[in-house]
């Protein structure tokens, strides 16, 4: 018991019996709060957190750098989560990114989407999956080059043997 002289003014007898119970009361029922919530991150840094991928997207064809011909574009073939819907896009330098196609990828992990009507010129094509829970796979891009097909060549006609008169 505190003696009379360190007691505040306001202080009444029937304090001295529970008193001293209250900080460790507080303190178990802050602790046991503290224990009972999940740990979240703080308001604000959950959506400036980058979500990492738990699978790849890959691009196996074009090789990057690839030249390729107008009339011989070929396809692009990857790999990426099966299930997971693949989404293509290509930009030029001078142009913002557009959407060429979209697709589901198959049981074995495989894509494939046919390049058509590229004009002679350089391109980055982007291939990004997006799982059905909304994860999103890390852009892949690969560059690649379109040239003009070989001129045809040009058949000459025969040439007529001067027969002399001689």
């Amino acid at each position: 018991m505190l003696a009379d002289s360190l007691k505040p003014k306001y202080w009444k007898p029937g304090y001295d019996t529970w008193h001293l119970l209250l900080l460790p009361a507080l303190v178990a029922v802050l602790v046991s709060l503290a224990v009972l919530q999940p740990s979240s991150p703080p308001l604000g840094l959950e959506a400036s957190r980058p979500r990492v991928p738990r699978f790849e997207t890959v691009i196996d064809q074009p090789q990057p750098a690839a030249v390729l011909r107008a009339d011989q574009l070929g396809e692009v073939l990857g790999r990426a989560e099966p299930g997971s819907r693949v989404t293509l896009t290509y930009r030029t330098v001078t142009t913002t990114e557009k959407v060429l196609s979209e697709s589901v990828v198959d049981v074995s992990g495989r894509y494939s989407f046919r390049l058509q009507g590229f004009p002679v010129g350089s391109y980055g094509i982007r291939v990004a999956a997006t799982m059905p829970d909304g994860q999103v796979s890390r852009t892949v891009e690969v560059p690649f080059r379109v040239v003009s097909p070989p001129a045809p060549p040009v058949k000459q006609a025969p040439k007529k043997k001067r027969t002399t008169g001689h």
